[in-house]
């Protein structure tokens, strides 16, 4: 399986245990977790607000996070963010445990509330505000939100539905951060910041009030919908879980040093380095951007977080060169403006899609980019983000792979019967590791089929691992497209079209683009005596225009048929085949 011959000069053994040895940052021990034994960072912080108090004393006056004018140093971030959680918990009576809704695309005040959560021991839960209102309702009204905070986007759209929130959750109210930018007021709603300018407190005593949070106290709820649901499923995770991802990323970089023989360095402040998101901030991982585990790594760097409203091409760039942005990840007009806006412009690090990349992109990566360390990686919202990962020479000489496993994770290959199979043979992905989530909050019964005893995760993903320990994923065992890094459940998009009365089958599929990665589309079958009123521009309207699904979601063909869908012997689509076809139906459209 190996694409270009490369001889590091030790193995991916011998750099686990080098990169795990005891006086190393990554130096690893043992610990019982929910009766379960794992391998864990020995080093990691104890929790996110350790973390938080850690950055700023380190990194107080640098810069952290910058959004067309506003600019915010750490240290303004903190004092917010210290005002905040004693807003919260004199107002509305927030503490530890308790969990806040936030729903909001890329602002200041959305990083400011995450912390002022952290520094009460709160959990946010972080819900993806791409989604339709029903969606939304859905993720708020799941997870039992005290508090509920909104952009002015999320409060126009969620308007008609706020006292049916607070109605059926336990929240005190719903606050709307930016309210400015929008209509003002709300109803049902207050504004953020009007109620921050009231609180009379400045929030010192939160700094010195620790709550007592240790690694296995809850900390963060992520979204997915990785196993094809209609509804998101909320992903609770500790303290450790979310924070061993930190250690799990920059574990890539360790390992790329010690594969070439050389020593990392740790120990040291780094400079600083600016960071740029296009993308929301809800989600673990995407397949073009890494979300918050990137985050909390910017964050623990003391690095500068550039955020922006709408991702233009060629205004980003200028922002990059403005704000000498040095670690970004390659997505595809990023690499078209690297010969042109960006010529010269230098990179440290990039990131390119999780999972496999085509060969063709890999080397497109190299030559945009000479000099910066390029490297993927695989994981998912159930385990946080990173599993595999690889960088540098190994990227390089394995574009088809996404790596081999972090220090702490551990991963198999297994047949349906759940047996592991030996190297180089093909079969689910299983990984198991201290990062896993700790369950589908409020539904244990997803929580057992996705997570068995002795705490082995099935990705529902189809791959091997060569025996070097290389991982290659082959196929996604469930229908998720994944378009542009956002998550496409086919199924969602089957039941919309499913909803028309002159639809008796339907099925989704993602057709593979060079730009968003893959694309949804899907064939429906019409009933007999509405094939002369269904027509493709009628139901593409209809998804669109009744809001049934996000942008992102509706597909961008869908092709008619008389014909039924063939079916395996389960009564399941054969969606492979399905695949190949409508991809040859997508370029003969685009090619006309």
């Amino acid at each position: 399986m190996s694409d270009e011959p490369w001889i590091p000069k030790n193995t991916v053994e011998e750099t686990l245990r080098l990169m795990t040895a005891p006086g190393a940052l990554l130096e690893t021990e043992t610990a019982c977790i929910d009766g379960r034994v794992y391998s864990v960072y020995k080093n990691l912080p104890a929790s996110c607000r350790a973390l938080w108090l850690q950055v700023v004393r380190m990194y107080g006056d640098r810069e952290y996070v910058v959004f067309e004018e506003q600019r915010y140093t750490f240290r303004a971030a903190h004092e917010q963010a210290l005002k905040t959680a004693a807003m919260f918990r004199d107002a509305y009576g927030i503490g530890k445990g308790d969990h806040v809704g936030i729903v909001s695309r890329n602002i200041p005040d959305y990083l400011v509330v995450f912390w002022a959560c952290h520094l009460l021991g709160a959990v946010p839960a972080l819900v993806n505000c791409t989604l339709t209102q029903e969606s939304i309702k859905h993720s708020i009204i799941l997870c039992d939100c005290k508090l509920i905070l909104l952009d002015p986007e999320r409060a126009d759209l969620l308007e008609p539905a706020i006292d049916d929130l607070l109605n059926t959750t336990h929240a005190k109210d719903v606050l709307v951060l930016e309210s400015h930018e929008g209509k003002g007021w709300w109803k049902g709603t207050k504004s953020y910041s009007d109620e921050l300018a009231k609180y009379e407190g400045d929030g010192v005593d939160v700094a010195s009030n620790d709550p007592g949070i240790v690694p296995e106290d809850d900390a963060i709820i992520l979204f997915s919908s990785g196993t094809g649901s209609l509804m998101p499923k909320a992903c609770l995770s500790t303290q450790r879980a979310l924070l061993t991802n930190l250690f799990n990323v920059i574990s890539n970089g360790h390992r790329a040093t010690i594969r070439r023989g050389e020593k990392p360095v740790s120990g040291i402040i780094p400079p600083p380095m600016g960071v740029f998101y296009p993308t929301p901030i809800f989600g673990a991982i995407g397949t073009l951007y890494a979300r918050w585990s990137m985050r909390l790594l910017a964050t623990f760097m003391g690095a500068k977080l550039v955020y922006v409203r709408e991702y233009k091409p060629s205004e980003c760039a200028s922002l990059i060169r403005k704000e000498d942005i040095n670690t970004q990840n390659a997505i595809h007009d990023l690499i078209d403006l690297a010969s042109t806006e960006l010529q010269g412009h230098r990179f440290i690090t990039v990131g390119v899609a999780g999972g496999a990349v085509h060969k063709d992109f890999a080397r497109r990566a190299r030559e945009a980019f000479p000099g910066a360390m390029i490297g993927q990686g695989y994981g998912m919202t159930e385990m946080n983000a990173s599993c595999v990962t690889t960088s540098a020479e190994d990227f390089s000489a394995r574009p088809l792979s996404c790596g081999t496993r972090v220090p702490v994770v551990d991963a198999m290959v297994v047949d349906e019967n759940g047996r592991k199979l030996p190297p180089g043979h093909t079969g689910e992905i299983w990984v198991r590791g201290p990062n896993a989530m700790k369950c589908y909050y409020g539904d244990p019964e997803a929580t057992a089929k996705f997570m068995t005893k002795d705490g082995w995760c099935k990705t529902g993903d189809i791959g091997a691992v060569c025996a070097e320990g290389f991982v290659y994923i082959t196929d996604r065992k469930k229908d998720m497209i994944i378009r542009d890094g956002l998550n496409v459940g086919s199924i969602s998009i089957e039941n919309a079209l499913y909803a028309h009365p002159g639809v008796s089958e339907a099925a989704a599929v993602p057709v593979p683009d060079e730009r968003s990665g893959e694309l949804p589309v899907a064939v429906a079958v019409v009933k007999e005596g509405h094939r002369e009123q269904v027509t493709e521009e009628g139901l593409l309207e209809l998804l669109r225009k009744k809001h049934v699904l996000p942008k992102h979601a509706v597909p961008l063909m869908i092709v008619l048929t008389n014909e039924p869908l063939k079916r395996n012997a389960a009564g399941k689509v054969l969606k492979i085949e399905l695949k190949e076809s409508m991809a040859t139906e997508w370029q003969k459209r685009k090619a006309a």
